[in-house]
């Protein structure tokens, strides 16, 4: 069974060892939270310490293969030459042999950097016992080419991929498949194992925007802690971008449009739409013009989106099936801490309509004399068979790269910050009883040796038995 988990650290610490500069308020990389660890370069003094993180809590089962580490750092420089010195993993008093550090210089706006690879180990053999000590992490160390100038880091996180072998609970295959013998997590409908998302509640919200554009709906869910959760936006289809003909000029009602809080070529590109869940509510924030109404459909799970592990209104089930994970004690575990609850309906994977596509697009850039805004688009679609718009995860990857993007994902370049429009890209999808459509997007503007090279994504569609248009 391939698994991976994601960990912030509890402690950040500034450890000798590389460099000269201390870095200052170093638990402020611990979270999210726009508060910062920092270095100042001075005279003589143009690279740090190291900033040390580590007590992620990791608990791998002692048996798994670790098969790669992904270090994620949140980070922005006050002003151009600052760079990456030293990323490696730590445990104990050794470091890894690989240096991940990135040559590029650091941007000015914090955004995360990916170091490592869902089968990268950084030079070393790891077990599970070297990932759940306390004192396994990583250190980052970074210099200047300048004096005064300061580094910013938000925020460190880990996630560590790793395969175990499920040697007890329960796993029910597909027909045709010996469940004693396959090793394909995907071959199973279900695997104590594995958690399964259960619904808590499912509806529709209806927001209209005031007079500067701004709505905002509020569901209440009282949990005691912040769920796991899921929108898609209906309407209907009309291509935002480009000449019509050469996507699909064809208007599709009653579609569901995925993550519909990023940049969406598919509808009302101008809406921005934020969600958020707390121990209290879950929060639909959406901006766009004045007097519109957005309609919504939400997925509440009673599934931890954050670590908890106090007490919840749900409580303990105490009738029907449960199933915990192998080690737990299905008597009295709490909801959240279920493989499996009867008393909650769970999202079914279906592996047999989940498929595969590619698109691909070619070379651009902008020209002062042919075409100074160059635009090209293509889409690809996924006729389901389920008779209904059914609920859908997809992702996708560019090329070889080995970091997999979730559909419904824009980008710009670091240009557009400053005020500049150079280039844009999204992809995005939408699905109806029919389809499950996707389409690959992107734009150039004039500017010298600006361009968008020939590239092609690979997505991946993971369909459910789940008709959202079942309210």
């Amino acid at each position: 069974m391939k698994a991976s988990l994601k960990k912030s650290p509890i402690l950040v610490a500034d450890q000798s060892g590389v460099g000269s500069i201390t870095w200052a308020d170093p638990l402020n990389a611990r979270e999210l939270n726009q508060a910062f660890a920092t270095v100042v370069s001075s005279s003589g003094n143009l690279t740090s310490h190291y900033l040390r993180a580590s007590r992620f809590g990791f608990k791998i089962p002692r048996d798994a293969t670790i098969l790669g580490i992904v270090v994620e750092i949140e980070k922005k420089e006050s002003a151009s030459e600052i760079v990456d010195n030293v990323v490696k993993l730590a445990w104990g008093n050794q470091l890894s042999s690989e240096n991940n550090a990135i040559g590029n210089e650091w941007p000015t706006s914090e955004r995360y950097f990916l170091y490592g690879g869902p089968t990268d180990l950084w030079g070393e053999t790891w077990d599970a016992v070297d990932i759940n000590d306390p004192n396994f992490g990583v250190v980052v160390s970074a210099t200047a080419n300048d004096v005064s100038k300061t580094a910013y880091i938000d925020h460190i996180r880990i996630t560590v991929y790793y395969e175990a072998q499920q040697k007890f609970g329960i796993k029910v295959a597909q027909k045709g498949i010996n469940v004693l013998t396959n090793t394909d997590s995907e071959n199973l409908i279900f695997s104590s194992g594995s958690n399964s998302l259960k619904v808590l509640a499912k509806g529709e919200i209806s927001i209209t925007t005031d007079g500067v554009g701004v709505g905002v709906g509020v569901i209440e869910h009282g949990l005691g802690f912040a769920p796991t959760l899921n929108i898609f936006r209906k309407g209907t289809t009309a291509w935002q971008r480009q000449n019509p003909s050469e996507v699909d000029a064809v208007p599709h009602p009653n579609a569901y449009f995925s993550n519909p809080g990023t940049p969406h070529n598919w509808i009302n590109y101008h809406s921005n739409t934020r969600v958020y869940s707390d121990e209290e509510n879950l929060t639909i924030y959406v901006e766009g013009a004045a007097g519109t109404t957005y309609t919504f459909l939400y997925y509440i799970f009673a599934d931890l989106a954050e670590e908890y592990e106090g007490d919840t209104p749900i409580g303990a089930v105490k009738t029907g099936i449960k199933i915990a994970f192998p080690g737990g004690n299905a008597a009295t575990q709490k909801v959240f801490q279920l493989g499996f609850s009867s008393r909650f309906r769970a999202l079914k994977y279906n592996p047999v309509k989940s498929q595969t596509l590619e698109l691909s697009l070619p070379k651009i850039y902008g020209s002062a004399i042919d075409d100074p805004t160059p635009e090209e688009a293509q889409y690809g679609e996924i006729i389901h068979g389920q008779g209904y718009p059914p609920f859908f995860l997809a992702f996708f990857k560019f090329g070889s790269e080995n970091v997999a993007h979730e559909v419904g994902f824009g980008t710009k370049s670091p240009y557009m910050d400053l005020g500049y429009d150079f280039l844009e890209q999204c992809v995005d999808s939408w699905c109806d009883a029919t389809r499950i459509r996707f389409s690959f997007w992107r734009k150039a503007y004039f500017v010298s040796g600006d361009e968008w090279p020939a590239e092609t994504l690979s997505i991946k569609c993971l369909v459910f038995d789940e008709d959202l248009s079942d309210i």
